[in-house]
């Protein structure tokens, strides 16, 4: 948009022409009119809507689709040309420019000036411009009654950043007293939270929050009134995880359990408004992220007790989600504490967020932030590949499990080097595991690969001329029961045991042939 300038006044206007007259006449009504000529004039009228506008940017690129509350937009320019037949037979000739005004709004502000003079015939300027001024008022009807007004992401920066300085201006020209300090000082000298709108002086928040980020106490980061609204709690209701404040023992939360998010605080982008260094707003930043981990049940963390760092998963998650997982305020925090604080909450935004569905086998995989460790995310046991049976350690099992294990115990036989099962499903007793072990099928003990016969050969051995026992093999011809020689009494107790430490590790059966 070109920048006008002023080249004319008012003792350059002639006094004997009417429209020039009505021109001189506005200007003392509208001091902000700039003449451009004898009979044209320039105006940019401010739009500060009553009440302030709840906007939406749309767009993959927008930074939130959430509303956001816009108390002034980029003012709309006006230039008005009075032409040689005006009032009487020809109207003014008005050319409206805005930034965000869309076209189709434009035209429709156009025919009603058009209309204003078409009612009278006569010196309508003022008319014209007060009609504007109230229609700014409105945000000039673009936002339908009760929804926000939907604009393009490509405005959200301009806008946003307009809205901010304008505000700042407003708030500089008053006087504040400082809730910490209790003193008295200048607009420019303090600072307003959002989106609480309490303000203190510069001074006080930049040393009481540059003490929270220092020792760590990142919580302590918001408004410094007790009387906020955001520092109220609702009233405890025994036995719920989300009111109930009562001095109970912590109890482990489980997956199932509500998902546990930080009590949100100020964003860095206002404590860089503050004038706090960037050291201290990264600081702040990381001690964020690594709290709202600490705080989600659901962050997976590296298996080695030396590590214990979170997961690559985890890390992407919460940086993908940052902006919903109310880590920092927003606007829809304070209505969500207004509605919380007057028991109107709606129910999504009480109730946890339904379970997730299971892992699926292909993406068990996952990898730490810190060591690089592989592991599988269900069993937290290092990366058994993607086709391995797995369960989170003291989980309980299915009855389909529960039957697997136990034709598993009677009619298989464990490799001694690797764990992996054996089914026979005919033949000899000596097997060869895909591990390269020679191994017997009746005790499961190491068979020498040299002479692996000795073993059924000896006398006194519990498998003394077994080798063919069971010769039939497995469920369909040996009904499942893997023969054992005399005197191999198994602990049940101890088995089971041992089991529920090994099972990760146990993959689809190895049959021999």
């Amino acid at each position: 948009m070109e920048l006008l300038t002023q080249t004319f006044s008012v003792t350059d206007l002639n006094p004997g022409d009417e429209r020039s007259q009505e021109l001189v006449t506005v200007s003392y009504i509208f001091p902000e009119l700039t003449f451009l000529g004898p009979h044209s004039a320039y105006i940019s009228i401010p739009i500060s809507p009553e009440p302030p506008v709840p906007v939406v940017f749309s767009g993959e690129k927008a930074q939130s689709n959430e509303s956001r509350t816009i108390s002034h937009f980029p003012p709309i320019q006006a230039t008005f040309t009075l032409p040689p037949d005006y009032p009487c037979n020809a109207p003014p000739v008005v050319k409206l420019e805005s930034v965000w005004v869309t076209e189709s709004t434009i035209s429709k502000i156009q025919s009603e000036l058009l209309d204003l003079w078409r009612d009278t015939k006569d010196q309508v300027l003022y008319a014209i411009i007060d009609h504007l001024v109230q229609a700014a008022l409105r945000a000039f009807d673009q936002a339908d009654s009760g929804n926000p007004l939907v604009l393009p992401e490509c405005l959200e920066a301009d806008i946003s950043s307009f809205n901010k300085k304008a505000l700042k201006e407003e708030f500089n020209k008053g006087t504040y007293v400082c809730g910490v300090c209790l003193e008295p000082k200048k607009g420019s000298a303090c600072h307003r939270l959002f989106p609480c709108n309490h303000a203190f002086c510069i001074n006080c928040l930049q040393d009481f929050y540059t003490s929270c980020i220092t020792e760590g106490e990142v919580s302590s980061v918001k408004c410094l009134d007790p009387s906020c609204i955001l520092n109220k709690k609702p009233k405890s209701v025994p036995g719920n995880p989300l009111t109930d404040t009562s001095d109970a023992e912590p109890t482990i939360i489980q997956p199932s359990q509500p998902r546990v998010y930080l009590p949100p605080t100020l964003p860095p982008s206002e404590l860089e408004d503050l004038g706090l260094s960037p050291d201290l707003v990264t600081r702040y930043r990381m001690l964020k992220r690594k709290a709202a981990l600490a705080a989600d049940p659901k962050t997976i963390y590296c298996p080695r007790p030396w590590c214990q760092a979170p997961s690559r998963s985890s890390l992407k998650e919460m940086e993908a989600n940052i902006d919903t997982n109310d880590l920092y305020l927003t606007e829809k925090h304070l209505e969500m504490k207004k509605a919380e604080l007057n028991g109107t909450a709606s129910k999504s935004e009480t109730e946890s967020q339904p379970d997730a569905e299971p892992v699926k086998m292909t993406d068990r995989m996952d990898r730490c932030s810190s060591c690089s460790y592989a592991f599988c995310k269900v069993c937290n046991m290092g990366w058994h590949g993607d086709y391995v049976i797995c369960r989170p350690k003291n989980a309980p099992k299915t009855q389909e499990e529960i039957a697997t294990e136990e034709y598993l115990k009677s009619a298989a036989a464990a490799c001694p080097t690797c764990g992996a099962l054996v089914i026979k499903s005919y033949g000899c007793n000596h097997m060869i595991c895909r591990c390269g072990t020679h191994f017997c099928f009746l005790c499961s003990e190491y068979l020498m690969r040299e002479n692996p016969y000795i073993h059924f050969n000896t006398e006194g051995n519990k498998c003394y001329q077994k080798l063919w026992e069971g010769e039939e093999g497995d469920g369909m011809a040996g009904g499942g029961v893997r023969p054992r020689p005399e005197g191999d009494v198994e602990d049940e107790e101890s088995d089971s045991d041992e089991e529920d430490e090994i099972f990760w590790l146990l993959g689809p059966p190895f049959f021999v042939f």
